[in-house]
């Protein structure tokens, strides 16, 4: 309130003013809260760039940090994707039936050869179906020497080659070192189930990748292979 406004009170309206005023001149002033206090932050140069772009409202209010820890995520995955170990052949189209059968029947690599031996089988026991249960087979891969195959050694997809027609096994068993119930390190032993019900009592081929070590893929064939019934 201004002085000047004194001529318009009364006198004990003006002494009640003087001391009210002279009451609260001479403490100190209320302090300032923390937060008025603390400079204003300039924008990192992320978000002046975000800022600047204005690509869209919800980037804009995406923290910074998030930012950062997203590109960091991509970036090791991106590093991890370069450095996995999956197959090759799954990042390969399907092979064609020429190239299977082009395939070697003695792999040679490294030092070791490598054959491919089956048992296939279709059940026509008394509980099965008038016309059998479809094909199952048993493969192994194995050394000729006898000397141990590469560590991360798998048998990664079969096909079954027919009179012209080609049977892709969705899904083998485990690749184990020898049949169930031995460890043969210079082998290696898997299986299929639910095949087409060709024969009994035909040859067939069969064809196997074959991942040799940590990372290189290969194919082998075992031509002429009996399809064999049990009744």
């Amino acid at each position: 309130m201004s002085w000047a406004m004194e001529g318009d009170m009364s006198d004990p309206a003006k002494g009640r003013l003087r001391a009210l005023t002279t009451r609260f001149s001479g403490q100190p002033a209320l302090p300032a809260p923390a937060w008025a206090k603390r400079p204003a932050r300039a924008p990192a140069a992320a978000e002046r760039c975000v800022m600047r772009t204005g690509v869209g409202t919800a980037m804009n209010r995406t923290p910074v940090g998030l930012l950062a820890l997203v590109c960091l995520a991509l970036a090791l995955l991106s590093l991890q994707c370069n450095d996995c170990t999956c197959p090759p052949t799954s990042e390969l189209p399907a092979p064609t039936l020429q190239e299977l059968l082009a395939a070697p029947d003695t792999l040679r690599v490294d030092g070791l050869s490598i054959v491919l031996s089956t048992f296939l089988m279709r059940d026509f026991m008394p509980l099965c179906p008038p016309d059998g249960r479809p094909l199952t087979g048993s493969l192994q891969a194995s050394e000729l020497a006898g000397h141990p195959l590469p560590s991360g050694s798998s048998v990664l997809e079969a096909w079954v080659i027919y009179s012209g027609e080609l049977w892709n096994a969705p899904s083998l068993g485990p690749t184990t070192p020898g049949h169930p119930g031995e460890v043969r390190p210079d082998r290696l032993f898997t299986g299929f189930s639910d095949g087409p019900k060709w024969g009994p009592e035909v040859a067939v081929d069969v064809v196997v990748s074959l991942r040799i070590g940590s990372r290189r893929t290969f194919f082998l064939r075992a031509p002429n292979q009996w399809i064999g019934r049990s009744d």
